[in-house]
């Protein structure tokens, strides 16, 4: 503390203790091996749009389904919406409706995607419309600190994914989007 009673601090060494904050920023690929393969072969399943938090989150199905892919083995990438994320800004009473308030949703993330982690089962992330909000009300971006706080690659609003199994190599783009179905029969 300085005789001010103000914690005081050197700017440049705060920098460079927090160099490592850029593998949180977003690339536009990643490249992953898909090892320890029993039989010559990967799965790789997409979640998306779980929304932890919302009223109309079934969460022990997200669970079990987060626990086939561990116990299976089945790779895991994340495609935004995995919390419900409401703010006063957004659109309807999603804000007054949601049933755990946003810190307790991001924690309920972090709990939630750790099996996945300690498996290595978690190729990356991107970030959906409803973690967007925060970014767009705050500066916060949760998918980034989802991916610094796991170690994994941060596509931001989408990305490649490049996929090698064995000898076989695989392109896997994706990207969120936002705003609902554009036509009527979907």
């Amino acid at each position: 503390m300085s005789k001010t009673g103000v914690l005081a601090f050197n700017a440049e060494e705060l920098v460079q203790q927090f160099r490592d904050a850029s593998k949180a920023r977003p690339v536009s690929h990643c490249s992953v091996s898909l090892d320890n393969l029993s039989d010559h072969h990967a799965k790789v399943c997409l979640f998306s749009d779980q929304h932890i938090g919302s009223k109309y989150c079934v969460f022990d199905e997200v669970r079990a389904m987060r626990d086939r892919c561990v116990r299976e083995g089945i790779y895991v990438i994340i495609g935004g919406d995995l919390i419900e994320g409401a703010t006063r800004h957004s659109i309807g009473a999603g804000v007054y409706e949601q049933m755990l308030p946003p810190t307790e949703q991001v924690f309920a993330l972090l709990d939630f995607l750790e099996p996945l982690v300690k498996s290595k089962l978690l190729i990356s992330v991107i970030r959906g419309n409803h973690e967007q909000r925060f970014m767009k009300d705050v500066g916060l971006d949760i998918m980034a600190l989802v991916a610094y706080v796991f170690g994994v690659p941060y596509l931001g609003g989408g990305g490649f994914n490049y996929l090698r199994v064995e000898d076989q190599r695989y392109i896997l783009y994706y990207e969120h989007g936002s705003g609902g179905p554009r036509f009527f029969h979907t």
